[in-house]
């Protein structure tokens, strides 16, 4: 483990020594492995095992924060965060409330939006919340976000997005761009407008992880493909 909280020295070069701080202001955390969709493209392994983060691992990364003194953003990822319950995720959230309430803590989720309610709403409120929702665009983009039985998730996603909008909960996007949206960077635009995304990160299909297909393996004229969808973005 690194204390990031001290400054490491290097070794002396004539009568310098170089003093290099490390600085801590973001944090991952992974509440559970598990995943209620079974994207295609996802790059998780395991995402169908129901492990769940031991709330002594929050705690004990909390008081790591006390000792570093200055704000960091807890960005909550998975599979699903969501899917280890509200129960649960409250047991994890907890031990950093002190610390949110001293300013020194800041939280996010990104989430698929299929579990969202009005309790998690309520949640999210009540702990000032930044929320991102991982959508690829309207139903026909969106094919790639599948349940384990294959049925399509994007009006549980909808369903999801308006809890946020009832409950005036502002949200991001995350939308992954595949071979079949490469060519539809202007009506992939239109619908995040209309989405009402307070903003849009995309990622262009690839690579990673356990998943083993690329767009320029799918396609000879990949590359060109990508640079002629991020103009087409550009001018949308």
């Amino acid at each position: 483990m690194v204390d990031f909280s001290k400054p490491v020295h290097s070794k002396k070069k004539g009568s310098d020594t170089v003093n290099i701080r490390f600085s801590v202001e973001r944090i991952v955390m992974q509440p559970t492995q598990l995943c209620n969709l079974n994207c295609s493209y996802c790059y998780l392994p395991d995402r169908d095992k129901n492990w769940k983060m031991e709330p002594i691992i929050a705690e004990r990364v909390a008081q790591g924060i006390t000792e570093l003194g200055n704000a960091v953003e807890i960005i909550w990822h998975g599979g699903e965060p969501l899917s280890c319950g509200l129960p649960y995720f409250t047991k994890l959230v907890d031990h950093f409330d002190r610390l949110r309430e001293q300013e020194l803590v800041r939280h996010a989720i990104q989430t698929n939006a299929t579990l969202i309610n009005e309790r998690w709403c309520e949640f999210f409120r009540n702990h000032q919340f930044r929320v991102g929702v991982s959508i690829d665009g309207p139903a026909w983009a969106n094919t790639k976000r599948v349940g384990w039985n294959s049925s399509p998730s994007f009006d549980k996603i909808m369903h999801g997005i308006r809890y946020l909008r009832e409950a005036e909960i502002p949200f991001s996007a995350i939308c992954v761009v595949s071979g079949n949206t490469l060519g539809k960077a202007r009506e992939l635009y239109n619908f995040f407008v209309e989405l009402r995304c307070a903003s849009l990160g995309i990622n262009v299909e690839e690579q990673l992880g356990v998943h083993t297909v690329t767009i320029n393996s799918q396609q000879a004229d990949g590359t060109t493909r990508v640079t002629k969808f991020w103009q087409e973005l550009f001018r949308a």
